[in-house]
C-alpha cells in the first residue's frame, strides 16, 4: 500500500521549490487539516496541499 502524497511549496532564495512528501497514517480530512495547519506555520511556506486518499503509482 502506498502512502498518500502531500505537495509542499516553499521559497528559497527567491526561487520557488516544490516538494512532495509521503505522510503515513492520514485517514481522514481531519488529518489533512492538521498536517496543512502545522506545515503552513513554517517560515517560507506559500501553500500546502494534503490528501488522505491513497495514491497508487
Amino acid at each position: 500500500m502506498h502512502c498518500p502524497i502531500k505537495d509542499i511549496v516553499h521559497t528559497s532564495k527567491s526561487n520557488m521549490v516544490q516538494h512532495t512528501i509521503d505522510v503515513e497514517g492520514m485517514t481522514c480530512t481531519g488529518c489533512e487539516v492538521h498536517v496543512k495547519s502545522k506545515i503552513n506555520k513554517l517560515d517560507g511556506i506559500l501553500s500546502v496541499k494534503a490528501s488522505s486518499k491513497v495514491r497508487i503509482s
